[in-house]
């Protein structure tokens, strides 16, 4: 748990967080810790892996960011590069500012039962951040996925100017 407790934090302090003001708290209880989104009269179940990046982005948005789009593309190139083991990403989660693009990126590794947790608590902490938003909101970009046992996410961010 503290480790959880610490990877929130670190990526909150770190450059603070995320998502789509479309989101309300009530669909992310419904769809995201449940597994399954209903397109039409059919049900979709959906991966854990795209479970985590819905609820993440929700408990960005949560927290007072907004979705960027035009950032997608910075964080799908450095999830790519992430996978591909240009990070030093064996002991821990990355970190870094690039000062030509402006964007903060945080890299963080994520273990199965992690992942388990973090849905687990989505709801109470989907709550809190309401509550409790960071006080100087975002924009950004979310990634995930997935390296053998391990999920990583990248968030790409950007402060207002």
């Amino acid at each position: 748990m503290q480790n959880i407790t610490r990877k929130f934090a670190a990526a909150t302090l770190a450059a603070s967080l995320f998502i789509p003001t479309t989101i309300t708290v009530a669909n992310a209880q419904s769809s995201f810790v449940s597994g399954s989104s209903e397109i039409g009269s059919s049900k979709v179940e959906l991966s854990k892996a795209e479970r985590f990046h819905r609820g993440y982005a929700a408990y960005g948005e949560a927290l007072g960011h907004t979705a960027n789009p035009s950032l997608k593309p910075y964080a799908q190139d450095v999830l790519t590069r992430a996978l591909d083991g240009e990070f030093p990403l064996k002991y821990g989660d990355y970190y870094w500012y690039d000062a030509e693009t402006g964007i903060n990126y945080t890299i963080e590794v994520w273990t199965d039962a992690e992942i388990d947790y973090f849905l687990f608590k989505l709801d109470e902490w989907l709550l809190e951040a309401e509550i409790y938003p960071d006080k100087i909101p975002t924009q950004f970009a979310l990634e995930v996925g997935t390296s053998g046992a391990e999920y990583i996410s990248v968030i790409a961010q950007q402060y207002p100017i």
